[in-house]
């Protein structure tokens, strides 16, 4: 299967993996440690894991983990990382395209939006471009609207 949330592919092994080092932590841990060794499985678990074994480890965290600073890191991660589960609705924002004019995500309300933020210092994302040109000729007769986002800091690279 792969995460919604990264093109990295996760097993089942992977989840049960996490939830058992968690499980080792709660053995032979205690105290600080044990919390900071449980707030790092599961703020490591939000990057590349299944929906539902995020909710799980925010569980975890909930009841094992007293900290209010960690709890609070772990707060902000975890609304970040839930807010990209599928059926969510994208946020908004607006940018400006190549010939100055401004676009919203809400200008294409109803359609299907495909989003690719790239860099031209990025070496995999430029290798992606044709591969991301065969899909828009592939839906070109299709509702998709295709938007790329270049992350460059010079607006002339």
């Amino acid at each position: 299967m792969y995460s919604p949330l990264h093109s990295k592919r996760v097993s089942k092994s992977d989840s049960v993996t996490v939830l058992s080092q968690v499980q080792i932590a709660r053995t032979f841990l205690n105290g600080r440690v044990r919390e900071k060794a449980i707030e790092q499985l599961v703020l490591r678990s939000f990057q590349y894991n299944t929906p539902e074994i995020v909710c799980e480890m925010h569980s975890i965290a909930l009841s094992d983990i007293k900290d209010t600073s960690s709890l609070a890191l772990i707060e902000l991660q975890y609304r970040q990382t839930s807010a990209l589960f599928s059926g969510n609705n994208a946020s908004v924002f607006t940018l400006k395209t190549c010939d100055g004019k401004n676009v919203s995500l809400t200008d294409f309300k109803g359609k299907v939006v495909y989003l690719d933020f790239w860099a031209s210092w990025c070496g995999p994302c430029m290798m992606e471009m044709p591969s991301a040109k065969k899909l828009q000729d592939t839906f070109a007769k299709q509702d998709v609207v295709f938007l790329y986002v270049s992350v460059d800091d010079n607006l002339e690279d």
